[in-house]
């Protein structure tokens, strides 16, 4: 399989993860708001990264579950391919390397409306990138940014910018959508989980087995249910190496524009399997 084409099953649900490419975003003092701009270059040495810059990688993903195919998260679309010589924008592309015909997606999650989330919905032309699929947002979300009074009082530059690119977008799909709330099951086996972080109401994708998570998003989860094994047996895997609680941890903290607090990357603790 395609090196960014990544599948595995958790329980009966199978998972795809997809590429939609990357951004490479200049890094400063600012960057990040819990720790130095010395302390940033120190991990992106060790990692094997650049010190002056950070790779900013978008992955929706699939699932397969109660018998359909459930894209969350569209990443940037084609047209932004061709206007970044591939470097992001790729989904469609990894969607047919993967053997997904994009007219097969039965239901397509948004987590919430920044460009990197939504864009993919459509086609360079303006047509649905996913004809036949049922489009979900989170009921919060659509609500501040299909709200006309909200937009009147949005601060000019990327607020105004985020409000004229979701209209767009939505205003090609004629706004049909079914809003979902959190809390509530959003696909079948998924459960979508909420955190005000990245946006008015973000709700990007976790999906656990259990107590275990992956995450496709910017700031909340969605969680597959599943009759739980005892107490003594839940455990969850993560990479960040701090206040490890088997829940979804702040792993990095940076200031995005346009976002009403700050963007968030949900991460799980490698160093031990710990219990909730």
């Amino acid at each position: 399989m395609a090196a960014e084409v990544h599948r595995y099953k958790v329980g009966d649900i199978e998972v795809t993860v997809l590429s939609d490419g990357f951004r490479m975003v200049p890094v400063n003092g600012n960057y990040l708001s819990n720790a130095s701009a010395d302390d940033l270059a120190k991990a992106l040495a060790a990692a094997g990264q650049p010190t002056d810059k950070m790779k900013n990688t978008y992955s929706p993903i699939v699932l397969t579950t109660g018998g359909k195919r459930v894209l969350f998260d569209t990443g940037n679309g084609s047209a932004a391919a061709a206007e970044s010589n591939n470097e992001r924008g790729t989904l469609n592309a990894h969607l047919a390397e993967a053997g997904i015909d994009r007219n097969a997606i039965d239901v397509v999650v948004i987590s919430h409306f920044h460009a990197d989330h939504v864009n993919g919905l459509l086609m360079p032309d303006n047509s649905k990138a996913f004809p036949n699929a049922e489009i979900k947002v989170p009921e919060n979300e659509w609500k501040f940014w299909m709200d006309d009074g909200e937009m009147s009082r949005a601060s000019k530059g990327r607020m105004t910018e985020l409000f004229a690119n979701n209209r767009r977008v939505f205003g090609a799909l004629d706004r049909k959508v079914t809003p979902y709330a959190w809390d509530k099951e959003v696909v079948p086996g998924v459960t979508a989980v909420g955190t005000r972080l990245s946006t008015c109401s973000p709700t990007s994708a976790t999906m656990s087995r259990c107590s275990r998570r992956i995450r496709t998003g910017t700031a909340s989860s969605i969680r597959i249910r599943r009759r739980p094994p005892p107490p003594a047996a839940r455990s969850t895997i993560c990479w960040w190496p701090k206040s490890c609680r088997c829940r979804a941890i702040t792993s990095r903290s940076r200031r995005s524009p346009g976002s009403r607090s700050r963007a968030t990357v949900i991460a799980w603790c490698r160093r031990q399997a710990c219990r909730e």
